[in-house]
């Protein structure tokens, strides 16, 4: 019962993860790949392949509101409305790089966009 229960602890600590896409704005063509790691408690952690480098990060959930939320996501039951969740993260490579994501999310399906400091605008989405 004790090992079931560590188990179990340790699943929920370690959570699941969503496979994401950077998408070129400009083509559409897939530029980065990464994932948003949600756990049983905040910060998550996110992390995107981008040019050759590597950005890592935390991420938090804000409150959804329904136009925000229910407006990506239309056909959500109510039931998994509160299942919705808008997410942002400020990322930073090795060498001080940084990409600033957000998105709305009901996972694995993830809608949003991450920004670099130049002002290169990436579509952000997760798997369907």
């Amino acid at each position: 019962m004790k090992n079931l229960m560590l188990s179990v602890l340790l699943v929920l600590l370690a959570g699941c993860a969503t496979n994401i896409t950077l998408l070129d704005t400009q083509n559409g063509s897939a530029t980065g790949t990464g994932f948003l790691q949600a756990r049983l408690i905040e910060p998550y952690r996110i992390e995107i392949e981008l040019d050759g480098k590597r950005y890592a990060g935390d991420w938090t959930t804000l409150p959804c509101d329904k136009e925000t939320c229910l407006s990506k996501y239309k056909l959500v039951a109510k039931a998994h409305e509160r299942h919705l969740k808008v997410g942002q993260a400020t990322l930073t490579a090795n060498d001080g790089s940084r990409l600033s994501c957000e998105w709305v999310a009901h996972l694995p399906k993830v809608d949003g966009t991450c920004r670099t400091p130049e002002g290169k605008v990436f579509e952000l989405r997760g798997a369907e």
